[in-house]
């Protein structure tokens, strides 16, 4: 069979189960864990926190000893990093595990929130992990309103001269200043 079209079969199987539904959510977990993790020296994990499966996952630092450790062949992850995960799956990621550290980070942001003074951080773990969005609101104030109203009936104004006077069409005339 053509790799292309075995690639294109798929992707486009998004709705199917995975072979070895655990293993690949174990999969797609370990794929999303940040790089220094790996590099950390096993005592020093504990200092993060991390739950049990993010840690026994850490303990593999390549695929071949993924795929050896959950009894997979090589094509297997091949596929696997080949295909769009099914629809349930699509939320496994890096958040999966990091949320449930939040508890911890707010407890340090906060202790040094404490000491600098810097909501920064606190600010861009809740937007990054949380998906928590600033919003924004507009204040309009009578004095404002009436701006407004009076830039609208402006545009209005000069559609309608536009349309009544046709040597008014067609925007800037030569001779006339460009408008701010």
């Amino acid at each position: 069979m053509n790799v292309e079209i075995e690639l294109t079969k798929i992707k486009s199987n998004e709705n199917i189960k995975p072979y070895k539904e655990k293993e690949y959510r174990e999969y797609l977990i370990w794929k999303s864990l940040p790089s220094f993790l790996f590099k950390t020296p096993e005592d020093r994990l504990d200092l993060y926190d991390l739950p049990t499966e993010v840690v026994e996952l850490l303990k593999l630092k390549t695929k071949k000893e993924f795929q050896e450790h959950f009894g997979l062949v090589e094509s297997t992850l091949w596929r696997w990093d080949n295909e769009t995960p099914p629809d349930e799956y699509k939320n496994i990621s890096w958040k999966s595990w990091a949320r449930k550290l939040t508890k911890n980070v707010m407890g340090a942001l906060y202790r040094q929130a404490l000491i600098d003074g810097d909501a920064a951080r606190a600010k861009f773990w809740f937007q990054v992990v949380e998906d928590w969005s600033e919003k924004s609101t507009i204040d309009l104030n009578a004095e404002s309103l009436n701006n407004i109203e009076i830039l609208l009936k402006d545009i209005v104004k000069r559609g309608q001269d536009e349309t009544t006077n046709p040597e008014n069409a067609g925007g800037i005339q030569e001779d006339s200043p460009p408008a701010v």
